[in-house]
C-alpha cells in the first residue's frame, strides 16, 4: 500500500519531507525527469562512443579516453540518482553539463565535428530541464 503525502506527514512527521522524494510513486515523478534520464543515458552513450574512437586513432589520446569513460560511468550513476530523486544526482548533473557545455565549445572552436555538436545541444537541454521548478522541488530544492 502506497503512502499519501497527507498520511505520510501524519506517519513520518515532517523531519522527513526531504527524504520522502525517493519513495514517491511514479504518477509523482514530473515528466521532466524522465527527458532528464534518457538525457543522461544518451550522453553517456556520446561519451563512450568519443572514447572508442579517441583509443582507436592513437595511443597519445589513451589518457584522454580513460577519462571520458570515467565520465560515462558518472553520467550513467547520476541517470540513476535522477530516476531515483537523489540531489546529489541533481546537482552533479548540474556540474557535469556545465563542463561539458565549455569542453564542446572549446572542441568545437579547435575542430569542429557533429558529435561536438549533439554533445553541445544536449547538455544545453539538460541544464534546461533541471532548472525547472517543479522539476527542482523534486530534488527537494523548495527555494523555487
Amino acid at each position: 500500500m502506497r503512502l499519501s503525502e497527507r498520511n505520510w506527514r501524519r506517519k513520518f512527521g515532517s523531519y522527513c519531507l526531504k527524504r520522502r522524494v525517493s519513495y514517491l510513486s511514479e504518477r509523482d515523478r514530473p515528466s521532466g525527469i524522465i527527458v532528464l534520464v534518457i538525457l543522461e543515458i544518451l550522453l553517456g552513450v556520446l561519451l563512450l562512443l568519443g572514447a572508442v574512437g579517441r583509443y582507436e586513432r592513437a595511443s597519445a589520446h589513451g589518457e584522454a579516453a580513460g577519462i571520458m569513460i570515467i565520465l560515462a560511468a558518472l553520467s550513467f550513476c547520476f541517470a540513476f540518482g535522477l530516476w531515483s530523486g537523489k540531489t546529489w544526482a541533481w546537482i552533479g548533473s548540474i556540474g557535469l553539463a556545465v563542463l561539458g557545455i565549455i569542453l564542446s565549445v572549446f572542441i568545437l572552436f579547435i575542430r569542429p565535428t557533429l558529435g561536438e555538436g549533439v554533445y553541445l545541444i544536449a547538455n544545453t537541454v539538460m541544464i534546461y530541464f533541471l532548472i525547472q521548478p517543479r522539476v527542482q522541488r523534486h530534488f527537494g530544492h523548495n527555494r523555487v
